[in-house]
């Protein structure tokens, strides 16, 4: 391997040559490892970009992967990219990696896998990353662009049977310009995929394994079950299936596992006719090992079934819209919208975090959120819009931490787990909060909060301002504004040493006492020289 100076290069004026040597395998690996003492549930991601150096090495493979390894550098999991082919031009590869047990070293490996005498590549841009708490989509769609296939990602392939199709429209949107249309229009023949997008994900997905995506259905017919979505294994089973059958409009959820084992129940849901609802389905703890780990389906933001442990291998695939069909007596449409496969819990859920009582005058923060299923605070998957109203005894909403600027919108930024907006209150009383976002439950929502008295309020200058006694009979020393100007509510009062309000009240009625005494002993209110 070399330094080469190169026009273009990802990174720098400068790349990495990995010439081939011996092995059929060969590439780059840090050394030392780049984590040397990991801590298990942390999740990395590395990335790197790579080119063909010379004809012979055009149309090559080439993998990423983040490895772990122990003390004596065995490996326990290797989690690699889907494989990229070299070429003319810099492709990237990025793979996820979960961290399995304490202690471990993480290190990086880029290499071509088809090694031979006289192949060669430039590789570039290599970077481990933490990405715990932020968001690892590795393969999405919201279709408002279009239906985004080939180099593009994810959609690798798109089927449907003739006469079906498939199409980008408004009318088939959750939220957005635009969804993805199955159209199902016969209702005969075999057992076989009616109509399916399938992804093959830039990263092969080991560890734990997620699924969302918002469908609604109109389907008719005689007795059918139909896959809304199905995650494949790297032998060809389907670690998850979530189908739906009818007539009954019952989904069920399962899948098999490595051993071809399948294992499909009822998951005590009825998805209706020309309604949106919110999959999210996960098989957790996956791998090449294999290992055992639970399968799991939630609806609209609620645990349905939680199967395991069973051994799965890696994930390789992905299937949505009508991914097969038992009897294909079915005919009808099935929308998709806000598909995301991702290694770690997505979000799900708005939330809002508010103080219980404002105060009048005041601007106070208020913090909207997202969290997953459970829960636990989830990262924004892209620049979350999220339109905002007041009503009741609040102004709002602000963007600034005066309350100059209102707006009607709060963005969550990428990879973040909230962003701040600001209220005013202006009278006392409730004011209401609403949030809404289409593609997070509940879509809108409103959150009352009370407007109590703010600092000052109560005698703040407006009962006595100062006039009675605020300089005016002891010149200021004593009290002068500081005992009822606005200090006396609501915050307790100290007194110069930092002493507790009962001290210092204790303080104030000594020192009248004393002012006092002094008026009696000397009328004009100065001691004999």
């Amino acid at each position: 391997m070399t330094r080469t100076p190169l026009a273009g290069a990802p990174d720098g004026v400068a790349v990495a040559q990995v010439d081939w040597s011996s092995t059929f395998q060969y590439g780059v690996d840090d050394a030392p490892d780049t984590v040397l003492s990991a801590v298990p549930g942390r999740i990395y991601r590395v990335t790197a970009s790579a080119r063909a150096l010379g004809a012979v090495s055009v149309g090559q493979p080439f993998d990423v992967a983040v490895r772990e390894r122990d003390s004596t550098g065995v490996t326990l999991l290797r989690q690699w990219s889907s494989t990229g082919t070299l070429g003319n031009a810099f492709v990237q590869r990025q793979a996820f990696g979960t961290v399995q047990r304490a202690g471990d070293r993480i290190d990086v490996y880029v290499v071509e896998g088809n090694g031979a005498a006289g192949h060669s590549f430039y590789v570039d841009a290599i970077a481990l990353v933490d990405v715990t708490g932020q968001s690892t989509v590795v393969a999405g769609d919201d279709f408002d662009d279009g239906m985004l296939q080939d180099a593009q990602a994810p959609w690798a392939s798109v089927t449907a049977v003739v006469p079906n199709s498939w199409a980008v429209s408004a009318v088939a949107a959750h939220r957005g310009a635009a969804g993805a249309r199955f159209t199902d229009s016969i209702s005969t023949g075999t057992p076989n995929v009616e109509g399916a997008l399938y992804a093959i994900p830039q990263n092969v997905l080991s560890g734990d394994t997620y699924l969302r995506f918002w469908a609604r259905v109109q389907l008719m017919g005689a007795a059918d079950s139909i896959y809304l979505a199905e995650l494949l294994s790297n032998g060809g089973f389907a670690q998850l299936e979530v189908l739906l059958d009818l007539p009954s409009h019952r989904v069920r959820f399962g899948g098999y596992d490595s051993s071809a084992v399948l294992t499909v129940v009822d998951a005590g849901f009825t998805l209706p006719n020309a309604e949106w609802h919110l999959f999210e389905a996960a098989v957790l703890n996956t791998g090449p090992s294999p290992n055992l780990g639970n399968r799991r389906l939630w609806v609209d933001g609620v645990l349905k079934v939680d199967q395991g442990p069973f051994s799965f291998g890696d994930s390789r695939r992905l299937g949505v819209g009508a991914a097969w069909s038992d009897t294909r007596a079915t005919t009808g449409t099935i929308d998709v919208d806000d598909v995301r496969l991702s290694c770690s819990p997505p979000a799900s859920r708005l939330t809002v975090s508010a103080p219980a009582t404002i105060a009048r005058g005041g601007c106070t923060a208020v913090t909207v959120g997202l969290v997953d299923s459970s829960g636990a605070p989830a990262a924004a998957p892209y620049p979350v819009t999220v339109a905002l109203s007041i009503s009741g005894a609040a102004t709002a909403p602000y963007s600034d931490a005066n309350c100059m600027v209102s707006t009607t919108t709060g963005v969550i930024p990428v990879d973040a787990l909230g962003a701040d907006v600001y209220l005013r209150g202006n009278a006392l009383g409730a004011a209401q909060l609403s949030v809404a976002q289409a593609d997070f439950l509940p879509g809108s929502a409103a959150y009352t909060i009370v407007v109590g008295p703010d600092a000052g309020a109560v005698d703040g200058g407006s009962v006595d301002g100062g006039s009675v006694d605020g300089g005016a009979v002891d010149g200021g020393a004593v009290d002068g504004g500081s005992v009822d100007g606005g200090e006396i509510s609501p915050r307790a009062l100290a007194v110069g040493c930092g002493c507790g309000s009962a001290q210092g009240s204790a303080l104030i009625v000594l020192l009248a006492a004393l002012a006092l005494r002094r008026r009696a002993l000397y009328p004009d209110g100065r001691p004999p020289r």
